[in-house]
């Protein structure tokens, strides 16, 4: 027999609106609380699909943005690798390196005549 397919919900709907029109990961709680409390009052959703709607917007928001991060870091290490620009951390362990071989010279090199 052929699954009948269920009419998307007016939650599913809103869950997709979000996620295409504004983008989870830029909903914050106290904005996902006040368009869901406003279904909740038209009476369109129950408290508890409203309380699951928003923990899932949150939810769907935090991997959005963990995926952003990490592309966002992936562009910026390719344009720093292309550019030859040496990050903070390099140039950091590049100084102490420096100061090492300054203080190993100078002891070589004994007290000064």
């Amino acid at each position: 027999m052929a699954e009948e397919k269920k009419a998307p919900t007016l939650r599913d709907l809103f869950l997709r609106s979000v996620e295409f029109g504004l983008g989870a990961a830029a909903l914050t709680r106290e904005t996902a609380q006040k368009v869901v409390d406003e279904l909740v009052a038209k009476g369109e959703v129950s408290r508890a699909e409203a309380r699951e709607t928003v923990s899932e917007l949150l939810e769907r928001g935090q991997r959005q943005k963990e995926q952003l991060d990490q592309y966002l870091a992936g562009v910026v290490s390719g344009v720093l690798e292309k550019a030859d620009l040496a990050r903070a951390s390099q140039v950091r362990k590049l100084e102490a390196r420096i100061a090492e071989l300054e203080a190993r010279l100078l002891r070589q090199a004994g007290p000064p005549a």
